[in-house]
């Protein structure tokens, strides 16, 4: 599995269908519910930009330093010293109620089951699907109870396809069969793959945000920041921070205060830096 996964698309139905997974309540009780993981009042950028105007940024890449760079991203998370535990729970499922977890239909018609890679993720395609206003719910899976249980109980729902950290507003997404997963070694390598293109795709975004934030297009900075958090990473505390920065210049306290409520998600060094930021620039307000 390399690069070419990308190749394969579904369309993003924005009435989720909800599969009903009963076998997996035993496999785990695991829940980020009222855990430290867990973020009832999930924040968001507002008001939302149109469907025409988000994930429109194409990030620069050469494809022969692509594969060179994907090739060693690939072989650095699956090394010895940095190859997850095959009972190393890393993988979130939204959870519309008890053993209900929240799918797409493919551009087949068949079902698809969205896994993610942090809570964080999880929780803002959960917000955007089902609202803000509701309390998401996740459990967690490793990859051998997904190549084991979870993948039997798929079989047995309907479910045909798997992908991670599903874009809440792209059309286009990388999915996979179920029966590709037949060991944790097969999750983990899906894991991997995708892992290393979304840093790719991300950090190019984000060098060419930070350009224009540098040459004083702060409009196009914004943009960009904006689509590698609604497509690419919301994961990425740099991203925000710099779109932080944006709205300073661009005297926007609204997007300034929505930005240090999504950096109060990371450590707290990177809301202390967007003050820093305002503080340079003799702003005030700061919360």
């Amino acid at each position: 599995m390399r690069l070419l996964l990308y190749k394969i698309f579904f369309v993003n139905s924005i009435h989720s269908a909800v599969v009903v997974l009963l076998a997996l309540v035993a496999v785990t009780g695991m829940s980020c519910e009222g855990g430290s993981k867990s973020y009832t009042n999930f924040p968001c950028y507002f008001p939302p930009r149109p469907d025409d105007q988000r994930c429109l940024e194409e990030p620069s890449l050469n494809p022969t330093e692509l594969d060179r760079q994907h090739d060693s991203l690939f072989a650095h998370f699956l090394s010895p010293e940095h190859r997850p535990a095959d009972d190393e729970r890393m993988f979130y499922v939204i959870m519309v109620r008890e053993g209900a977890f929240l799918t797409v239909r493919g551009n087949d018609g068949e079902l698809c089951l969205l896994l993610f890679s942090s809570p964080i993720r999880a929780n803002y395609y959960g917000s955007e699907v089902l609202g803000y206003d509701k309390p998401q719910r996740c459990t967690i899976f490793s990859a051998s109870e997904i190549a084991d249980d979870l993948s039997a109980s798929s079989d047995e729902s309907g479910v045909k396809y798997v992908t991670l950290d599903k874009c809440v507003h792209c059309n286009v997404q990388a999915i996979l069969p179920w029966t590709n997963f037949k060991s944790a070694d097969d999750v983990l390598t899906m894991w991997a793959v995708f892992s290393s293109t979304k840093i790719l795709m991300r950090q190019a975004l984000f060098d060419q945000a930070r350009l224009s934030f540098e040459e004083g297009d702060l409009e196009k900075a914004k943009s960009i920041c904006l689509d590698v958090i609604e497509c690419t990473d919301i994961d990425y505390p740099e991203v925000h921070l710099l779109l932080g920065k944006c709205a300073v210049r661009l005297h926007d306290d609204r997007l300034k205060n929505q930005v240090y409520d999504f950096l109060k998600l990371f450590e707290q060094n990177w809301t202390d830096s967007l003050r820093a930021f305002e503080e340079v620039l003799g702003h005030t307000g700061v919360p």
